[in-house]
C-alpha cells in the first residue's frame, strides 16, 4: 500500500496493476480489509477488485459505502460490488435503510435491493412505497397533538429460510401535521418512493406501479409461491 500511495508514478502504476491482477479467492479477506483503509484511493482499488472478481465477505463495509458515501464513485462501485457478492447478511441492513431518516439513503437502499433481486425483501419494499417527508415547522400559539398525527407501527415480522427476522418500522400517516423538534408542529406530506416501485417490478415482474394496496393483495396471494421458486441465498 505504501508504494500505491507514495511511490513514484511508475511504481504506483505497477503496484496498482499487480493488485488488480489478483485472482486467488484466498486473497478475498485481505482485499475486503482494504475497504476499511482511510485513503479513498485504496478503497476504490479494493472496490474495483471485489466487483471484478466477486470476492465475498464485504457485506457490511459495502453496505455502509453504498448507502452513505458522499463520494459518488465510491458509492457506485460499492453498489456494483454488493450486487455481485451480497449474501443473506446484507439484506437486513438494506431493509432497515428503507426507513432511514435520509431520503437519499432510502432510495439507494431500494435501488440496491432491486438489483440484488431477492424476493424475501418484497414485503418491505411494498411498505416503503409510501414515505413521509418533512415540509417545515411552525410554532402555533398552543402546541397540541393533531387528531390525525402520524403514528408508527411495526411491520409484522417476516421470516424466510436463511434470513434473520427483519422488523423495520415504517411511518403510517393520515394527515400533514405532527409534533416536531422543540415542541414545534412539523408539517409533512406523503410521497412515493419510485425506486421502491422499480425494485418491486424488477424482482417480481409485476406492474402495479405505486398502488400499494394492489401490491399487498398480490403478495398475499402469490408471495409464498414466489419464495418457493426462488433459489435461497446463503
Amino acid at each position: 500500500m505504501r508504494t500505491i500511495l507514495s511511490g513514484t508514478p511508475a511504481a504506483q502504476a505497477h503496484a496498482r496493476a499487480e493488485l488488480l491482477a489478483v485472482e486467488d479467492p484466498g486473497a478475498a479477506r485481505a482485499v475486503v480489509e482494504l475497504l476499511r483503509h482511510r485513503d479513498p484511493r485504496v478503497q476504490l482499488l479494493a472496490l474495483t477488485l471485489i466487483e471484478a472478481r466477486g470476492f465475498p465477505g464485504g457485506d457490511k463495509p459495502l453496505v455502509d459505502m453504498a448507502l452513505g458515501s458522499a463520494d459518488l464513485e465510491v458509492a457506485r462501485l460499492a453498489r456494483l460490488a454488493l450486487v455481485k457478492t451480497a449474501q443473506g447478511a446484507a439484506l437486513k441492513p438494506l431493509v432497515e435503510a428503507l426507513g432511514n431518516a435520509r431520503s437519499d439513503v432510502r432510495h439507494r437502499a431500494a435501488v440496491i435491493l432491486g438489483a440484488i433481486g431477492d424476493p424475501r425483501v418484497v414485503p418491505f419494499l411494498i411498505e416503503a412505497i409510501r414515505e413521509l417527508r418533512p415540509v417545515g415547522e411552525f410554532n402555533p400559539p398552543t402546541v397540541g397533538l393533531s387528531p390525525n398525527q402520524p403514528s408508527e407501527r411495526a411491520i409484522e415480522a417476516y421470516t424466510a429460510p436463511g434470513v434473520a427476522v427483519m422488523k423495520p418500522k415504517v411511518q403510517q400517516f393520515t394527515s400533514g401535521t405532527g409534533i416536531g423538534t422543540g415542541g414545534a408542529v412539523l408539517e409533512t406530506r406523503t410521497a412515493t418512493n419510485y425506486d421502491a416501485v422499480d425494485a418491486l417490478e424488477a424482482i417480481t415482474g409485476q406492474q402495479f406501479g405505486a398502488d400499494q394496496a394492489a401490491w399487498r393483495r398480490w403478495w398475499a396471494r402469490e408471495g409464498e409461491a414466489l419464495l418457493s421458486r426462488a433459489r435461497p441465498r446463503r
